[in-house]
């Protein structure tokens, strides 16, 4: 009898704790739109997805894909936004349609996302060489300029893979859009320069050229140049 009893009572505890743990993962949390695509799932960027469980712990969600009611992944929270109910989820994603398969490739290193669609805003992070960041909608923002120019290119508000949201001017970005069975663009890199070259880009420091118009107004006094000031080259920087 005494084992029959222990028998029955783990069984009776099995039983609840999976109906726990089921019930508790069909218990719908919340609603999803996925920002960053989910690779090898239906769990495409722009789709509304039910949300059922959300962990502070791992920071991540427990989500249902669209074409599948039984299949739950886990994904983190940087891959969508989260809204209590579904008719503002589905309104948000209306919003992001344009942009929903838009990504931005940065075509060289140290690229900044700044808090504002402005050069001269803060720096909130710096893209590698390569990186993609997903597209979240167009900003109006103040014109680019080099040389007196304006540079082609638009202000795009986007995200980064670790979630920093800011803004990037895509002219020294590559704009594609995302298919299935396609990746981000290959960038190619700058060929080397010649041995030749780099000494003679060792040679000296260089400094633009307003810092002699100043010399020669006498706004700054050469024997009080400070040596730092310039861009000092050599081998290892």
């Amino acid at each position: 009898k005494g084992s029959g009893a222990t028998l029955l009572l783990a069984f009776g505890l099995g039983a609840i704790l999976f109906s726990a743990l089921f019930f508790g993962c069909t218990q719908l949390e919340g609603w999803g739109v996925v920002i960053w695509s989910v690779k090898g799932t239906s769990a495409k960027s722009g789709t509304v997805v039910p949300v059922y469980l959300k962990s502070n712990i791992s920071k991540s969600y427990l989500i249902g894909l669209p074409d599948d009611d039984k299949t739950k992944i886990e994904v983190p929270f940087t891959s969508l936004e989260f809204f209590s109910s579904k008719r503002a989820a589905e309104k948000r994603a209306q919003q992001f349609a344009p942009y929903a398969a838009l990504y931005l490739s940065a075509r060289r290193d140290g690229l900044p996302v700044r808090d504002k669609p402005s050069v001269s805003a803060r720096r909130v992070y710096r893209l590698r060489l390569g990186e993609s960041v997903k597209v979240l909608s167009q900003a109006e923002g103040e014109a680019v300029f080099t040389g007196g120019k304006a540079l082609p290119g638009e202000w795009y508000f986007v995200q980064a893979a670790d979630g920093t949201r800011g803004y990037v001017f895509s002219n020294t970005m590559v704009l594609y859009e995302e298919k299935e069975g396609t990746t981000a663009p290959v960038i190619a890199q700058a060929p080397t320069p010649s041995a030749s070259l780099l000494d003679l880009l060792y040679a000296k420091p260089w400094r633009p050229a307003y810092y002699q118009f100043m010399i020669d107004d006498g706004t700054i006094d050469p024997d009080h140049f400070i040596l730092q000031y310039g861009l000092f080259a050599d081998a290892k920087n």
